[in-house]
């Protein structure tokens, strides 16, 4: 019988037990198009959990993946003696899901998510999911502070009344504690709550900052009150309002790369991508959904940027297939045309099957070809005209 080394094992099992999202499950870096961070369950935690069932070798094989992805909810005080009476096992940890009622505050012994926190000493990624309006949580005492230095993501969404008892709860309180940060993505409305702070915010490592929502007050904070020196990538899932846009790029279009829009149907009443063009001369990849997004009104130059991202997901306010070529024709002219030197490449996420075959668009496909433009969809390679 032919038996395979470890490494290849873990190898097979890793593909086995890949989640829905796949490896950007885990990521800290920046790519286009990723789905908002849920609080669901690992998508597969039941194959793990019956592979452990195999054989001695495979449960001990499968326990960094076992462990790999926490969310701490009822169970909590069972999970938290699982991990202190096998001392290994923290290690293992490399994302938590920690939902609001997981740390609620009393006096005295704090909850089980605490003592679990301690022991992932390798957390890379936490999540602080929106909380169910059904949900009433009283907050009244002050909330234990865990450094997490080596957290590399935080996707976390504002909740005031927490907020207020500092440690766990409070944005301000973990960001200062998290010195190796890279990714941030930040959802939830302060309102009259102002974000609880003991000091600056120096984010030094951070590279992608992603705003789920409009908040002027969060983006004040920002602005005025927070320091990223290395920030290369903006992922806004909705405008801001008012001059919001102004100023964001204002604070930072030197050193940005990339930018992302949206699905949001206020990207398509007004024109966003100009001024994004307009005010971030360094710009190198922009990306936004296709159908959720105006063309832009610019006729200066771009000298910077390089690829473009065009998401294809379906805006139900345009329909009727004339609309829906139209608007494509709109924003390719207007891509092609308006001076980009460096433009070399246009990519194209999600379902463009039934747009690519379309005879209206047939001779746009092959201008862009012959103008020396690579189109390509990113599940394929590249394609040339028909």
């Amino acid at each position: 019988m032919l038996v395979l080394p470890p490494e290849i094992w873990l190898s097979i099992l890793r593909w086995a037990t890949i989640s829905d999202m796949g490896h950007s499950y885990f990521t800290a870096s920046y790519s286009p198009f990723q789905p908002t961070t849920n609080d669901a369950q690992d998508s597969v935690l039941a194959v793990k959990t019956t592979l452990t069932l195999v054989c001695r070798e495979w449960k001990y094989l499968m326990t960094e993946f076992l462990y790999e992805d926490l969310k701490l909810l009822r169970g909590a005080s069972a999970l938290k003696n699982i991990l202190y009476q096998n001392n290994d096992y923290g290690k293992w940890v490399r994302r938590v899901v920690l939902p609001y009622s997981s740390t609620v505050t009393s006096p005295g012994k704090p909850p089980p998510s605490i003592d679990i926190l301690r022991v992932c000493q390798n957390l890379e990624i936490l999540v602080r999911p929106r909380l169910v309006t059904s949900d009433f949580l009283q907050f009244q005492f002050d909330a234990e502070e865990i450094p997490i230095t080596s957290l590399r993501r935080l996707d976390w969404w504002h909740h005031g009344e927490a907020d207020r008892t500092g440690g766990i709860n409070s944005l301000g309180c973990v960001l200062q504690s998290s010195p190796k940060l890279e990714y941030l993505s930040i959802g939830g409305v302060i309102g009259n709550n102002r974000i609880r702070m003991d000091g600056p915010i120096c984010l030094h490592s951070l590279q992608t900052l992603r705003l789920q929502g409009s908040n002027g007050l969060l983006l004040h904070f920002i602005l005025t009150q927070w320091s990223l020196p290395i920030l290369a990538h903006i992922v806004l899932d909705s405008p801001p309002f008012s001059d919001g846009l102004e100023k964001l790029w204002g604070k930072f279009s030197p050193q940005l790369r990339t930018i992302e829009f949206g699905k949001h149907v206020r990207f398509l009443m007004n024109d966003f991508l100009a001024s994004c063009l307009r005010d971030c001369p360094n710009l190198t990849e922009i990306n936004y959904y296709l159908f959720f997004t105006s063309f832009p009104a610019l006729d200066n130059t771009h000298t910077s940027l390089v690829t473009i991202g065009l998401h294809a997901s379906v805006n139900p306010m345009l329909q009727d297939g004339e609309s829906v070529c139209a608007h494509i024709e709109q924003h390719f002219e207007r891509l092609t045309k308006i001076g980009f030197p460096s433009l070399k490449k246009i990519v194209l996420y999600g379902e463009w099957r039934g747009i690519i075959a379309h005879p209206r668009l047939a001779s746009m496909w092959k201008r862009l070809y012959e103008q020396g433009f690579v189109v390509e969809r990113s599940d394929i390679s590249r394609f040339g005209p028909r």
